[in-house]
């Protein structure tokens, strides 16, 4: 067999008028065609963007809550679970926020280690108590002294970390905090991430958007309209 590569006549724009604006170029997915001076060039799809398809003109930017920190990419990277980003054409892993805690039975991350995430049927309603480190990764969290978020509750902000809750020494001190306080946790409800796709996946706790408008339950038809039952 004889293979030959494809090459695809193109204009830089819409209306155009003459043959002689047509270019021949043959650009592999993941670049896009630029034409300077009369002369067809093939340039990688910048960070943040993809092409899947051959001889496009321009690169698509990658959708919200993926991100790609490789240039002349084919696709974009979906941010690890219940993680978002708050605009398209993420750069970097980094970009992709929401809250997370890991807590482990063992001191020094030993035992049995979980990671939480702001998702409700991910929280821990029931610890019992067995909690002997954690390192709270993003957002604020707090935890219960009770199950199901009873009792008394104690605020672990972000960046906080402790390899054996009895050890009083660690520093920032945390009044009350011992393995009893850990009973169940859940993030912080703050207004400063806003969940994007009009919430329809979204299972956490936050209530409002980030410019500070309430939103409406799901199970309510006021004020829109809402066609779904459940």
């Amino acid at each position: 067999k004889q293979w030959y590569q494809r090459r695809v006549a193109i204009t830089a724009g819409q209306g155009s008028i003459s043959s002689s604006e047509c270019h021949f170029t043959s650009c592999d997915p993941g670049s896009k065609v630029v034409i300077v001076n009369g002369r067809v060039t093939c340039v990688a799809c910048p960070l943040g963007t993809y092409q899947n398809k051959q001889n496009q003109t321009s690169c698509t930017s990658c959708p919200y809550d993926t991100y790609q920190d490789t240039e002349s990419s084919v696709s974009c990277v979906q941010c690890p679970e219940n993680s978002i980003t708050y605009t398209d054409k993420a750069t970097d892993l980094q970009d992709c926020e929401g809250p997370e805690i890991t807590i482990a039975t063992g001191k020094s991350f030993s035992g049995s280690t979980s990671v939480i995430y702001d998702k409700r049927t991910q929280l821990a309603s029931n610890l019992r108590g067995k909690i002997s480190s954690f390192k709270v990764n993003r957002g604020d969290w707090y935890i219960f002294s009770g199950t199901r978020y009873g009792g008394s509750k104690i605020r672990l902000n972000e960046g906080t970390t402790r390899t054996d809750v009895t050890d009083s020494r660690q520093y920032p001190k945390i009044s009350g905090l011992g393995r009893g306080s850990f009973y169940s946790i859940r993030p912080v409800v703050t207004n400063v991430m806003c969940y994007n796709e009009k919430g329809l996946y979204y299972t956490g706790y936050r209530s409002k958007t980030q410019k500070g408008v309430v939103c409406q339950n799901w199970r309510s038809s006021y004020p829109h309209s809402n066609t779904n039952t459940y």
